[in-house]
């Protein structure tokens, strides 16, 4: 049920943007932070590095979308009590396992522009989309995969005005619940943190070589001859 609704939601609101005015700027993200899987009975329970790559295309004064990918790794300690949660056969050594994760995700962004008086940009997204998981240990090596979603809250912040760099800061959630061939099962769910840079790209106009008319342009055409 929830894919679906995360899909509903990010059909719904790029096209009732396309109809509410002029675009906000459209960016490039660098985010890098750290996860905590502790959800279910097949998660590892360690915190994990997270790093993320965002475009974010501004279709509205409110709203973009976002298309986002990025790499977690992660890497906890498996003992026979927990070999269930890794897909390795019962034993009675201890060895470390790494888990390198590289999502896919399509992000619905909402966010509310107060640069001008305060400097930030707050934000929330909602996204969806795929992930694959690449698992390493001494005795066996599987890949996993599944749907992942999430939700994030965060801002950005302009150092000054009309500045084409801004920090960002932002937590969340992820729901990502993975499947080996095997139908082994690996649950990277649980909460993000993460901070990073975003590069201003300028409005859709003016990627598309679309310069508005200036005042004296527009006086100059409707002025009688």
């Amino acid at each position: 049920m929830k894919k679906y609704l995360f899909a509903i939601l990010i059909i719904i609101l790029p096209g009732y943007a396309l109809h509410a005015g002029e675009p906000a700027p459209s960016s490039f993200d660098i985010k890098l932070g750290f996860s905590y899987f502790n959800v279910g009975h097949h998660s590892p329970e360690e915190a994990a590095l997270d790093s993320s790559y965002a475009f974010n295309l501004g279709l509205d004064k409110y709203f973009s979308l976002g298309f986002e990918t990025g790499l977690n790794w992660t890497r906890w300690d498996c003992y026979s009590p927990r070999a269930e949660k890794s897909g390795l056969e019962p034993g009675d050594r201890k060895t470390a396992a790494d888990a390198l994760t590289l999502p896919l995700m399509l992000n619905a962004v909402v966010h509310y522009d107060l640069r001008k008086d305060y400097f930030i940009m707050p934000y929330v997204a909602a996204g969806a989309g795929y992930s694959w998981s690449f698992f390493f240990h001494p005795d066996q090596d599987k890949n996993y995969g599944g749907f992942t979603w999430q939700v994030m809250a965060g801002t950005s912040i302009q150092p000054r005005k009309d500045y084409f760099v801004e920090m960002i800061l932002e937590a969340g959630y992820r729901g990502s619940s993975l499947t080996a061939r095997e139908g082994y099962k690996l649950d990277l769910s649980g909460f993000v943190f993460r901070a990073g840079v975003r590069f201003s790209l300028g409005r859709l106009g003016k990627l598309n070589g679309e310069e508005p008319e200036s005042p004296a342009m527009e006086n100059e055409a409707t002025s009688p001859q």
